[in-house]
């Protein structure tokens, strides 16, 4: 009795990840074996919500949801699976505004920024003449007009939004 072991293709879908709402990732589908395949490797990814291709390995996912995707790798009538979870983030809408956005040369203004969900990081650029860049509300000390602009990220996602402050200098 002749036994014919065939080697099996063992998938690889990439590490869980996550987007932001609207954004694209590219998945890297791979597969390994303990012995030399011998035939070709095939591809097929599922459910077809969001990919660019369902049988190549590297499609690009663009989803509107979370989403489990499954690969399936086979080579002859051996096959074997692996899922990828891509997490799917709400965007974040950053808000900038000012107590006042004309001042003085030598005055302050308060800056405010609003976003997140309530985690989020706050980053005020350019740092110069801020009390602190990274607080969700400075206090502004410029000598020139400066364009501040304030990036919100939380998670996989950035919103930015910028303020004019105008310094009008002493008469």
């Amino acid at each position: 009795v002749d036994i014919t072991v065939r080697p099996k293709p063992i998938a690889f879908a990439g590490n869980d990840t996550s987007i932001c709402r609207g954004d694209t990732i590219q998945l890297f589908g791979s597969h390994d074996s303990k012995l030399p395949l011998t035939g070709p490797a095939f591809y097929e990814w599922s459910p077809p919500s969001g990919l660019s291709g369902l049988f190549v390995p590297e499609p690009f996912a663009s989803p509107s949801q979370t989403i489990a995707y499954t690969l399936q790798v086979s080579s002859g009538p051996c096959s074997s699976t692996d899922v990828i979870l891509v997490t799917v983030n709400n965007a974040i809408d950053a808000v900038a505004s000012a107590d006042t956005n004309r001042i003085c040369e030598g005055e302050s203004v308060q800056l405010f920024g609003e976003g997140g969900l309530g985690n989020a990081n706050f980053e005020w650029r350019p740092a110069i003449g801020l009390d602190d860049p990274f607080s969700q509300n400075p206090v502004a000390s410029p000598t020139e007009t400066t364009f501040y602009t304030l990036t919100v990220d939380e998670g996989a996602c950035k919103g930015e939004m910028g303020v004019e402050v105008i310094v009008n200098p002493k008469p």
